[in-house]
């Protein structure tokens, strides 16, 4: 799954969204009778293909986004799919590992660009995709546009 989203944070083609909820969904339906069964860790590594399902689906809609010709938000876009590659790269490599806060403030340059932008449907559309990722990557994270205390 990680290598799959890895290579969705470059340049999903026409088609990609269906092809890849159809692909995690097939995953899931293979896990389900296995999740039922599993305890710890186990668990919660299973219950994890439905956060990669919804990180696919976001990282798709916000590659598209970004690729709109002209669109202002393009360069903090592709900077935040880049940095996304290479965490889900480190992730098949290494195993499960935390995103780092780089990921988090790239992510968080993109949703600021978004919000700068007239209402439309591809504003709503990128923040959709950009909060997604930022829900599904940092969960614990503080709401956005609230900076970490200085220590």
């Amino acid at each position: 799954g990680w290598r799959d989203l890895a290579a969705l944070s470059g340049h999903p083609g026409a088609g990609a969204r269906a092809a890849w909820a159809s692909a995690m969904n097939d995953r899931v339906g293979l896990l389900l009778p296995r999740l039922a069964r599993a305890t710890g860790a186990s668990r919660l590594r299973l219950a994890n293909a439905l956060n990669d399902l919804r990180l696919g689906v976001n990282l798709i809609d916000l590659a598209e986004v970004g690729r709109t010709p002209g669109h202002p938000a393009t360069g903090a876009i592709g900077q935040a799919l880049q940095r996304l590659g290479k965490h889900f790269r480190s992730q098949a490599a290494n195993g499960d590992r935390l995103p780092d806060g780089g990921l988090l403030r790239s992510i968080d340059r993109v949703i600021g660009h978004l919000l700068a932008l007239d209402a439309g449907e591809l504003r709503i559309r990128g923040l959709a995709a950009a909060t997604g990722i930022r829900r599904g990557l940092f969960p614990d994270a503080r709401p956005y546009g609230i900076e970490e205390p200085n220590e």
